[in-house]
């Protein structure tokens, strides 16, 4: 199985829309990035964000791109602050390739806790619109296959 950790694109600033979507920007990071990924053969079957508008918009965008009928639904336990283990046991039990749209710190807390076991160490540094991608072997063991920054694609 195929965990995608991805952190929503670039957003307007609070003071300009409390919603926060993405920004002109933060919709072509995304869609560079799902371009990219798409022409690699990355095809999660369900796609998972926090329902936060900048999140949201780019689980839509990875799903329209990348295609294949990705099944996208909002998901309690992805908010910036909430508890890693929560999403980290129901990955344990999952059996499709997934794509966590999301937000820091929450991000980098289940990063390190999938491949640690502590959510408190610093294993990646994820500038907006970057990707994550961890594999489970069949022991339930996790590992860390790449990561892209948009600024690789030019974003």
């Amino acid at each position: 199985m195929k965990l995608y950790i991805a952190r929503h694109g670039q957003a307007v600033d609070a003071s300009e829309n409390p919603e926060r979507p993405l920004n002109a920007h933060g919709k072509t990071q995304i869609e560079r990035m799902a371009s990219f990924l798409a022409r690699a053969g990355v095809r999660p079957q369900s796609i998972l964000h926090s329902g936060k508008a900048r999140a949201a918009q780019t689980a839509m965008i990875y799903s329209r791109v990348i295609g294949g009928g990705t099944l996208v639904q909002e998901r309690g336990g992805l908010k910036p602050m909430d508890d890693p283990s929560v999403i980290a046991e129901a990955m344990e039990d999952a059996s499709v390739d997934t794509l966590i749209a999301g937000h820091l710190p929450h991000l980098g807390r289940l990063t390190a806790l999938l491949l640690t076991g502590d959510a408190d160490t610093q294993l990646v540094d994820m500038s907006t619109g970057s990707m994550v991608c961890l594999s489970r072997d069949d022991h339930h063991g996790w590992s860390m296959s790449w990561m892209l920054d948009p600024t690789l694609l030019g974003s």
